[in-house]
């Protein structure tokens, strides 16, 4: 740890490259410094969001059935808008005390992708990704 805080700005130039840096004490890796991309690249791969979308006369739903939340609004805009101001929520919540109950504790990969994400923005342009992903794959269309 003494030498990682003295070669950090070396350890993080590494990682930003791609680099994976392992850090630890008494010879034990404890984290590692990696990319964002890499890293959401690699938890995308298992943890993907499948929005499901219900256009009504009264607005749109985007359901989110990884993380059993939703997002409403009177068009898809406003309900993605919507959506990922509830999946940060759902993040804060699941730090702050979700994560110790059994239900939630697997839905920490989902989690950490929006935690990668950074924010709201952040978080829309994730859904995007997934959904372009899907599109590519030949499932389907989401938001």
């Amino acid at each position: 740890m003494t030498e990682a805080r003295r070669q950090l700005p070396a350890l993080l130039d590494k990682a930003r490259s791609g680099e994976w840096q392992l850090i630890g004490r008494r010879g034990r890796s404890e984290v590692v410094l990696a990319n964002v991309a890499d890293l959401d690249e690699l938890l995308c791969t298992v943890y993907r969001f499948h929005p499901e979308v219900d256009f009504a006369e009264q607005g749109v739903g985007i359901w989110l059935p990884e993380l059993e939340t939703h997002g409403v609004g009177a068009g898809i805009d406003e309900a993605l808008c919507d959506l990922a101001d509830a999946m940060v929520e759902y993040v804060a919540d699941w730090v702050d005390h979700l994560r110790h109950a059994v239900n939630h504790r697997p839905r920490a990969g989902y989690v950490r992708r929006i935690q990668l994400a950074g924010d709201m923005i952040g978080v829309l342009a994730m859904l995007e990704r997934d959904a372009d992903a899907a599109s590519e794959a030949g499932g389907a269309a989401s938001p």
